[in-house]
């Protein structure tokens, strides 16, 4: 069975996140390098979502995944703990 989509709402309640911080971040991008080329991709600064009929969404296994990795690359200024 597919995970349940989750509001902005719903994630700023299970994961402590600001609901206008989700907001914000879905908005930035920011370039990452990638490989030995040098070759540039962007990618959003905040946590994946899907737009469902101009509906954003979240899974919160992937939220949580991405809690990880800023933690770990040490971008915690930007999550509340």
């Amino acid at each position: 069975m597919p995970e349940k989509l989750m509001t902005e709402r719903e994630i700023s309640e299970r994961t402590g996140l600001p609901v206008t911080s989700l907001q914000k971040w879905r908005s930035e991008t920011r370039r990452v390098n990638r490989g030995k080329k040098k070759t540039a991709s962007i990618e959003y600064v905040g946590p994946v979502f899907e737009k469902i009929k101009g509906l954003v969404r979240y899974r919160i296994s992937v939220v949580n995944r991405w809690i990880e990795k800023e933690r770990f690359l040490g971008r915690m200024s930007l999550i509340a703990k």
